[in-house]
């Protein structure tokens, strides 16, 4: 099975991201920035997995989400965790009054 164009791609920026991770924290601000805002905004969960699992950068990557916020919940996310909780009570509250009724 072949790898499509994209897939390919993704792999290369992963690998990229990897090897600058391997020298992180010594990296200058530019390099640190784009591999916030690659690992933030353009890596999928499973590369973010593939980065995190690799024992070769495990440590730095750690790292580098505990200096960056990396691993916390955006305000959005939370919005939704806080909404589908609220849906969840709206639901139990009106089932349990049509079944008292």
């Amino acid at each position: 099975m072949e790898k499509t164009i994209l897939e390919t791609e993704a792999a290369a920026q992963r690998a990229a991201a990897e090897r600058a991770l391997a020298r992180y924290p010594v990296l200058k601000q530019d390099e640190i920035a784009a591999l916030v805002r690659y690992i933030s905004k353009d890596a999928t969960a499973l590369d973010r997995a593939a980065i995190a699992s690799n024992a070769d950068v495990h440590d730095q990557y750690r790292q580098l989400c505990r200096d960056h916020h990396l691993d916390r919940l955006r305000p959005f996310e939370i919005a939704l965790v806080v909404a589908g909780v609220m849906a969840v009570m709206v639901i139990v509250a009106v089932m349990y009054t049509l079944k008292a009724a």
